[in-house]
């Protein structure tokens, strides 16, 4: 069975997303997360770089800005390489599996708009959609059963006015 090391780690984006395009046509999404693990912020922070393979993180870019708290999960990778000096240089990266956008703060665009809603990613809306959709039932489905109508309230008889009735003595 093979080891693996897992990362899971919450934090804000030190600068904006990079997209890059590596020499095999894949696109890499690259962004680093600083997070301090300590109440009292005595301790120095801590900053992970992390790479996200593929369309998803291309189209995530435009949400992952500077500032933006995020959790990432995903597995430690190990770089190694040989410096200017001759001595041997390594850091850690965690290869991205999962992100989510932990803010609410709204963009620019959508506070100048002043509509008060907050934007998802499209792919991201449809899928929670889907998943409301599997647990609930359409919003046709809900509307039908009185999901999520406002009912009156039932008023239940009070224990005990029967009970007499039923005594064999």
């Amino acid at each position: 069975m093979a080891d693996l090391s897992l990362y899971t780690g919450i934090g804000r984006l030190t600068r904006d997303a990079e997209v890059k395009t590596v020499p095999s046509g894949k696109a890499v999404t690259q962004f680093t997360v600083a997070s301090n693990p300590s109440w009292n912020k005595e301790d120095p922070a801590l900053f992970m770089d992390c790479q996200l393979w593929g369309e998803r993180g291309n189209k995530l870019s435009e949400y992952l800005k500077r500032g933006t708290k995020v959790c990432v999960h995903g597995t430690l990778k190990q770089d190694s390489w040989m410096g200017t000096d001759g001595t041997k240089k390594t850091r850690f990266k965690v290869d991205v599996s999962d992100v989510s956008l932990l803010d609410s703060r709204k963009s620019e665009a959508e506070a100048q708009a002043g509509d008060g809603s907050q934007a998802m990613p499209q792919g991201y809306r449809s899928a929670v959609e889907a998943q409301v959709a599997a647990v609930f039932g359409s919003p046709e489905v809900r509307a039908q059963s009185g999901f999520g109508v406002a009912q009156k309230p039932t008023v239940q008889k009070p224990l005990g006015d029967d009970f007499d009735d039923d005594i064999p003595f």
